[in-house]
């Protein structure tokens, strides 16, 4: 598509000549199955070149141990060049974060519907079976019930299957648990009903429980605090990393049906909302670079935290947001901006 054939196959006889997995040490488990388990599952799918699922095939093979844990939740970290060897965090201890354990399950699904290898089948089976784990699992601090339970805390003990915080958000460490149940169910042709209503859940709590509007006309998702009686308190704190929000709810519209009219226009109206909020993480700053986190003082003043990490969300929003809706200011104007601060500060310092 980008008339690059040329560095397509350098490239590729990289990945075929040199990219040995048996020379590799230890690895984070989650960032290995997204990055280059997803990587080389999406060349074959572009390319049709089975070299790229066969070494997606070899790495699974050295990642399959990560699953072998009392509740099968995986391991951290793990070392591909000795097969069965793998660890804790080195600062958290058994503690799992939500994401790191719940984004990995459209990785193995797409390997196991390509593949016919064995591993593949037991991968995909035992990542789905951590969403039940997760499902059903109690905290020994506190959780929300129903009908807000589908939000669930950020951390999980690894040898105990029990939830280690109560602390509830749908930024990091938690972001892209949320955002794979509804990429989960597309990928599964949007016909794996129990999956939607997981999603369905989700979206539904965070608008009616965490979604706050300050006096100022500013939406956050906040996060939220749990008790052990059940009782909540709210933090008026948003991250960068929640600007995934909006696309997630978009991508979950097209599954609304005709008498769900109310629904839509309330997930509608959070995705756009929040998307000016992240436009406005740029917009507010001085040197036209969002931070990592905002908080909303005692009369809703804006506070920013934090630097500038290069965080795509805000650009991911627009564009869904933009696909949505045909809007322009979103393709241009709010893309323009973003684009034109990152520019602006390169020059200065570089």
């Amino acid at each position: 598509m980008g008339g690059l054939e040329g560095r397509y196959e350098r490239a590729r006889n990289w990945v075929e000549q040199h990219l040995d997995f048996s020379k590799v040490g230890r690895v984070i488990v989650f960032e290995t199955v997204i990055r280059n388990l997803g990587g080389l599952l999406s060349m074959y799918h572009l390319s049709g070149d089975v070299m790229f699922l066969r070494k997606a095939e070899e790495l699974a093979v050295r990642l399959a141990s990560s699953f072998d844990s009392t509740y099968g939740l995986p391991w951290p970290r793990c070392h591909l060049n000795r097969p069965g060897v793998c660890e804790n965090h080195e600062q958290l201890g058994d503690s799992l974060y939500l994401a790191e354990v719940g984004s990995i399950q459209l990785e193995f699904r797409a390997l196991s519907h390509h593949s016919k290898a064995s591993v593949s089948h037991v991968l995909r089976n035992a990542s789905e079976r951590v969403i039940e784990v997760l499902q059903d699992a109690q905290s020994v601090v506190g959780r929300l019930q129903a009908p807000h339970d589908a939000l669930l805390p950020f951390s999980m003990s690894r040898s105990t299957g029990r939830y280690s915080t109560n602390l509830v958000t749908l930024g990091a460490p938690a972001d892209s648990y949320f955002e794979y149940l509804v990429k989960t169910w597309i990928q599964g042709g949007m016909k794996e009903d129990r999956q939607w209503g997981r999603f369905k859940r989700v979206v539904d709590s965070m608008v009616e429980l965490a979604t706050y509007e300050s006096k100022h006309g500013d939406v956050i998702v906040m996060d939220v605090v749990v008790s052990q009686n059940g009782t909540v308190q709210f933090q008026k704190k948003m991250d960068h990393f929640a600007c995934y929000i909006p696309g997630m709810i978009v991508l979950g519209m097209r599954g609304l049906g005709e008498k769900e009219a109310e629904r839509r226009r309330r997930w509608e109206w959070v995705a756009t909302q929040l998307t000016e909020t992240c436009y406005k993480m740029y917009a507010k700053s001085p040197s036209g670079l969002a931070g990592e986190h905002i908080r909303l003082g005692a009369n809703d003043e804006w506070r920013m935290t934090g630097g500038y990490e290069l965080r795509p969300e805000a650009v991911e929003a627009f564009f869904y947001m933009y696909r949505h809706s045909g809007e322009d200011k979103y393709r241009r104007s709010r893309s323009y901006d973003l684009t034109n601060g990152y520019l602006i500060q390169k020059l200065i310092h570089y």
